[in-house]
């Protein structure tokens, strides 16, 4: 099947659709100077960081996030519970370290996806760390040593893309 135009919008067969996650910045909320932050379309164009985050690369086809949309009929209530999974493909004391500083306060993360496109999650309300599968030193030579954990959050708007070249640093040169 060729690609096809659904009513004028594009169906987007021919794009390439990648799932994964390439790279991570998790910053404290509090450290982010969200009052100013400009959004255009969705889309963050300007923000500040008082502090770096904590940046990870991420091989394929071991973490990922996704975000529900929950509605209530009744009340007309609608909001959104991102849920981001990052199995870090080994234990250390690093990120033991890094992972203590994380849950001191709510976090928003950045994440750059296959598609090299940037999401900003928990720019309303904040991530908490709220599983951890623990790590793992697993008991074969090909078993993995890893630590997973789990960051949830309930969201009033759905999770924005970033221009990076606009909003630029820290950002730009930790996500690209």
């Amino acid at each position: 099947m060729g690609c096809m135009t659904i009513q004028g919008i594009s169906y987007d067969l021919c794009d390439s659709s990648r799932g994964g996650i390439k790279r991570v910045a998790i910053y404290e909320k509090s450290s982010l100077d969200l009052d100013t932050m400009v959004v255009t379309d969705g889309e963050v164009t300007s923000l500040t960081a008082s502090s770096p985050g904590f940046t990870y690369n991420f091989l394929k086809d071991n973490s990922n996030w996704v975000e529900a949309i929950v509605g209530d009929g009744i009340i007309s209530s609608v909001h959104f519970t991102p849920t981001v999974t990052l199995m870090f493909r080994k234990m250390s004391n690093t990120l033991r370290n890094e992972v203590m500083e994380l849950i001191k306060d709510y976090v928003v993360i950045f994440i750059t996806d296959a598609n090299d496109t940037t999401w900003m999650i928990g720019s309303d309300r904040g991530l908490v760390l709220a599983a951890s599968a623990g790590g793992q030193s697993g008991s074969k030579l090909e078993d993995g040593n890893m630590e997973t954990l789990v960051f949830t959050g309930a969201e009033t708007y759905k999770a924005y893309t970033m221009d990076l070249t606009a909003v630029g640093a820290p950002f730009e040169g930790q996500l690209t």
